[in-house]
């Protein structure tokens, strides 16, 4: 039987310090992933949310969110914490300051507000735009990575 490595990783969203936020885990490339091994994964991670990324679609990244019940069609703090996640990998960032990310009801805008001693986005600004409307509404909070790891499945 072949195995496949997930890198996974622990966030605190709607904070600046660790275990301080809503937790979040969050599995950067989902690729090969199926949505009862996603639904597994939720339940066994033990926390409100957990977001999957995937290869792009309409946007830079593809996020599908699952609690340990059920999938959601969108969420505020699984997009900030992924959105921190894929700016840690460098996908959101430099000279950028949007990302769309596909996550599922359609585009959501995502604006960053640069901290002043740093690099990278310190708060991200969430436009939710729901396919063919107006902003419908907006969010935004900061995260921290608290852990990471590997899942051999």
């Amino acid at each position: 039987m072949t195995t496949r490595s997930y890198a996974y990783e622990r966030w605190d969203v709607f904070t600046a310090h660790v275990f301080g936020g809503n937790p979040l885990a969050i599995v950067p490339d989902a690729r090969g992933l199926d949505d009862a091994t996603m639904q597994a994964l939720t339940r066994a991670f033990n926390l409100s949310d957990t977001a999957f990324v995937l290869p792009r679609g309409r946007a830079e990244a593809r996020a599908r969110y699952f609690t340990p019940a059920w999938e959601l069609p969108m969420a505020g703090h699984p997009t900030i914490g992924t959105t921190f996640a894929l700016d840690a990998r460098g996908v959101f960032g430099g000279d950028r300051g949007r990302l769309e990310l596909d996550a599922g009801r359609g585009p959501v805008e995502v604006l960053s507000r640069q901290g002043v001693e740093e690099e990278r986005p310190s708060e991200i600004h969430l436009r939710i735009r729901w396919e063919g409307g107006d902003p419908a509404v907006e969010v935004g909070g900061g995260a921290v990575r608290v852990a990471r790891g590997v899942l051999e499945l």
